[in-house]
């Protein structure tokens, strides 16, 4: 099952993300991420929401861990479980952010907003684990 297919099984409700509606990137991640299913791996996820999507991967990834970042839990509406919550605005970000979970994969879901974006590069992109996604 891939995470499109996960997703539309239990519905918005218990995946509360946009991740899976119109602009859907989960047949991109699916296909991206695969390899890494059932590997210990770390992801990071900048921009959390409502949490579904951590959620989801939770339920996809069965031996990562999975960190989320956001500036608030203000929206968030499921249990961080498996995962872990960090609340720190992005560009707050040190260039040894990740020294103790280095990344395997980073989603950025965060503002949207070019500089953060960019940021997220110069920061992420260094710490990336080599060979890695």
């Amino acid at each position: 099952m891939d995470l499109q297919q996960l997703w539309q099984s239990k519905g918005y409700n218990y995946y509360p993300t946009d991740k899976g509606l119109q602009h859907s990137y989960l047949e991109v991640y699916s296909d991206l991420f695969y390899p890494l299913k059932d590997q210990d791996i770390n992801l990071i996820e900048i921009g959390i929401a409502h949490g579904g999507s951590l959620r989801l991967f939770c339920d996809w990834f069965t031996r990562a861990n999975i960190i989320g970042y956001d500036i608030t839990k203000e929206f968030l509406r499921v249990p961080i479980e498996r995962s872990k919550l960090i609340i720190k605005d992005c560009m707050n970000f040190t260039l040894d952010e990740f020294k103790d979970f280095p990344p395997t994969i980073v989603i950025d879901d965060g503002s949207h907003v070019l500089e953060h974006q960019l940021r997220m590069v110069e920061i992420c992109y260094p710490q990336l684990k080599p060979g890695e996604c």
